[in-house]
């Protein structure tokens, strides 16, 4: 039973009107009497309970705010104690009633799930100072919940929005039917998140010549992501946009190109290392004679190509040099040789090479060599997906934790 003091409940207490409807589960009808009498004149709406399994069926509903659940039956069906309505945002807060000597169990059931208790006989007071901390636990519960929506929406929106300038990168990509005469080609890149540092392009120079690179941003997200397109950007042909590939010349063809090892060095001169940024890329940069099939390629920083020939084993080529940006004066290295029908090189980032197994072991160039020769015979478009299959197996369960990029030629 519930006794009146001289402390009614006051018009403020349910605060925020968190606390509207009470669930009632008690087996004495006059219990939900007097508090239907208490609380009639702030607007709460009683409901009764005079079995457990009516109680528990109302709790599971998440249509209350409050629910005052009697030691008799929490005893006869220990799962109210726990019976939080998840439908509801903000749960309902369960209070237990019962006698003194009820304060072990009391204890146990807080543990399972329940919010609070109350011990008979149940003054006004009391029941008012229970009812304002559910009120104030329900407000700071619902504003909680009303920012984690807003962080969800935010986060969605920004997913959204990364997303699409994802599919924008893409697009950065060689187009999905671009051929060479003489060679076969496949490539992928493979982001570790919405947006990557790695980015990789293969392009006509002019008539007789193919350019193409690898480009690896320090990081991943989306600051190295704007840098490789800002380097991308530079990467062009076109002369109007950029002189970095082809400069002007006062005699026919009015142009000549630019050997692979000065543009690296050019793009180092112009990306020096930032103290705000911190950001440096590894890259390999080619051109392809597509008349005499001579290939002439520099790396800055970057893991040296795997050259596949028709008639051998796969090798690693040893590339020394220091990423663009480091140093003011790098050591860049350039190569040349020849792809005969069958030859085949691969360009890719160290997010292929730098991935553990289950024992940390590392895949390393070797470990992608062996990979790369398995699928030799395979057309290149498909090869490179059965060498990033190989790796995501290597490192099963986990992924790799950085992008991922392949660029494969094939003499034909």
């Amino acid at each position: 039973m519930i006794e009146t003091s001289a402390s009614p409940l006051t018009a403020d207490l349910l605060a925020e009107r968190v606390v509207q409807r009470v669930l009632v589960a008690d087996p004495e009808a006059r219990v939900a009497d007097a508090l239907q009498a208490v609380l009639a004149r702030q607007g709460v709406v009683i409901e009764r309970a005079q079995t457990p399994a009516v109680a528990y069926s109302l709790l599971q509903s998440g249509s209350f705010d409050v629910a005052l659940i009697d030691r008799d039956f929490i005893d006869r069906d220990p799962r109210l104690a726990a019976a939080d309505a998840t439908h509801d945002a903000c749960g309902t807060y369960v209070i237990l009633v019962g006698d003194a000597e009820d304060a072990a169990t009391f204890a146990r059931q807080i543990e399972r799930g329940a919010d609070d208790f109350l011990v008979r006989p149940v003054t006004e007071s009391i029941l008012a100072a229970r009812l304002s901390v559910a009120a104030r636990v329900r407000a700071r519960h619902r504003r909680l919940h009303e920012t984690r929506e807003r962080l969800s929406t935010a986060h969605d929106k920004i997913r959204a929005e990364l997303q699409a300038a994802g599919r924008l990168q893409q697009a950065l990509l060689p187009a999905p039917n671009f051929t060479l005469p003489g060679f076969d080609l496949g490539w992928r890149l493979r982001p570790c998140a919405e947006l990557a540092g790695d980015l990789l392009n293969c392009f006509r120079l002019d008539e007789r010549h193919c350019g193409f690179y690898v480009l690896d941003v320090s990081g991943h997200g989306v600051c190295s992501a704007l840098l490789s397109v800002q380097v991308s950007r530079l990467m062009t042909p076109v002369m109007s946009v950029s002189q970095l590939l082809k400069e002007r010349t006062g005699e026919e063809p009015w142009y000549q190109l630019v050997e692979p090892a000065e543009v690296l060095r050019r793009l180092n001169a112009r990306f020096q290392l930032e103290e705000e940024t911190r950001q440096y890329f590894t890259m390999a940069y080619g051109r392809i004679d597509l008349k005499t099939r001579e290939l002439r390629f520099a790396v800055a920083g970057h893991p040296g190509p795997i050259l596949l020939l028709a008639n051998g084993d796969p090798e690693v080529l040893s590339c020394s040099s220091h990423p663009v940006g480091l140093f003011d004066e790098p050591s860049i290295e350039e190569r040349r040789l020849v792809l005969n029908p069958g030859d085949q090189i691969w360009f890719y980032s160290d997010g292929l090479t730098d991935v553990a197994d289950g024992g940390d072991r590392l895949l390393d160039s070797q470990g992608l060599a062996e990979r790369i020769g398995k699928w030799r015979d395979a057309p290149p478009r498909d090869a490179v997906d059965h060498v990033i299959d190989e790796v995501e197996a290597w490192c099963h369960p986990a992924t790799p934790g950085d992008d991922c990029s392949l660029l494969v030629f094939r003499a034909v």
